[in-house]
């Protein structure tokens, strides 16, 4: 079962990060640590000595708090987040986080917008 378990959260597109009560990464999934710049050795870390890792990003992520679809900058990259505090054995220790890059979505919706005008003006 676990084998399974760790080839999904690998194999998924969207960034998963767990994090434990005291700020440490506990898992980063592969696009995680290719949206982060993440180095390969990062589980483990205390967030704050993940190497490249983006200021507000680690904020966010030692802050522990809920995050519904927030959208921070990472490098040239415009990620989506969200957050959610875990719960295990009813006390809080840590946070499970998504991220997915909504870079080239945008990028194809101001395409898009354009593309509109130029044909409204025609």
């Amino acid at each position: 079962m676990y084998e399974h378990h760790d080839a999904v959260l690998h194999a998924v597109r969207e960034g998963v990060l767990i994090t434990d009560g005291e700020g440490r990464l506990l898992l980063a999934n592969d696009e995680a640590k290719r949206l982060l710049g993440l180095p390969e050795d990062a589980d483990g870390r205390h967030i704050a000595d993940v190497p490249g890792l983006d200021r507000r990003m680690a904020d966010l992520l030692l802050s522990g708090r809920t995050a519904t679809d927030e959208v921070l900058e990472s490098g040239d990259r415009l990620l989506v987040v969200n957050q959610r505090p875990t719960h295990p054995r009813g006390r809080p220790e840590g946070s499970a986080v998504t991220i997915r890059d909504s870079t080239e979505m945008r990028v194809l919706t101001a395409r898009a917008e354009t593309a509109r005008r130029r044909l409204k003006l025609l």
